[in-house]
């Protein structure tokens, strides 16, 4: 879990670093079913900087309820170089509300939220 700064930037350099992403890095940024997916992507409008922080749009952030200092969760698949940023709203914290499992949240990611198994 992180937080994003006041310009929406989330940093976690050992996952970032375990995806293989460095400073420079091209990225795709998609909204799916109020998560954002975050995959690399050569020709990519977004970029890790300098730092290795990525920078969520003010758009993006709205549209998936990020606001400034506000924790959100960040899940990985390495094998498919996928992130996928789920933001909290007092259900990311153990005994602060319901939580939203693994698994569920990889089926938002890949939108298959209530589609039969």
């Amino acid at each position: 879990m992180v937080r994003a700064d006041r310009s929406g930037r989330l940093n976690d350099r050992r996952l970032l670093r375990t995806l293989g992403w460095t400073p420079g890095r091209h990225l795709s940024l998609d909204v799916v079913h109020g998560l954002i997916v975050v995959k690399s992507a050569p020709t990519g409008s977004h970029i890790l900087d300098d730092r290795g922080a990525l920078h969520l749009p003010a758009a993006t952030r709205r549209l998936c309820g990020i606001s400034h200092g506000a924790p959100v969760v960040l899940t990985a698949s390495i094998a498919q170089l996928t992130l996928v940023v789920h933001h909290c709203s007092g259900g990311c914290i153990p005994g602060d509300g319901p939580q939203l499992g693994q698994c569920e949240i990889r089926e938002r990611a890949r939108g298959d939220v209530g589609q039969p198994a």
